[in-house]
């Protein structure tokens, strides 16, 4: 069976953990396999059959930067 790595904060709670467990099952039918990274300081960075999910703060955090200096259209 495949499984969905996921890297989280080590402060990520076990319901949050479960939570996002459940996601990845329900969609892919696949168990997660969690690891701690503190670079990660929201969110979660997850990888399956090749796709990645980044939806870390950090990442969100970045969008929008980039949003901000390109300016309003």
């Amino acid at each position: 069976m495949k499984k969905v790595t996921v890297k989280i904060a080590s402060d990520v709670s076990e319901s949050t953990r479960a939570y996002i467990a459940d996601g990845f099952r329900d969609l892919f039918g696949a168990e997660c396999e969690f690891s701690f990274d503190d670079s990660v300081i929201g969110g979660f960075v997850a990888s399956y059959d090749g796709t990645v999910w980044d939806e870390s703060i950090r990442t969100q955090l970045e969008k929008m930067k980039k949003s901000i200096e390109g300016g309003v259209n």
